[in-house]
């Protein structure tokens, strides 16, 4: 018999909501788009990370503890 998953995750950024309100601040701040690639990743795996490891802190705190 195949296990079924005890759950799964969908990405929706950017799907959900858009990204260029964001982008935009970071090219105020001189940054060009791959920075906001880079920090978004950086969120995500750090977010990632502390799910596996049974740890949780919510999204906006793990994106700006990335950024420092």
């Amino acid at each position: 018999m195949i296990a079924r998953p005890q759950g799964v995750a969908f990405d929706v950024i950017e799907t959900f909501f858009s990204l260029d309100a964001v982008n935009a601040r970071f090219e105020d701040a001189g940054l060009s788009s791959p920075a906001l690639d880079l920090w978004l990743a950086t969120g995500l795996r750090d977010a990632f990370a502390l799910a596996v490891s049974e740890a949780y802190a919510p999204f906006r705190d793990v994106l700006y503890r990335g950024s420092r």
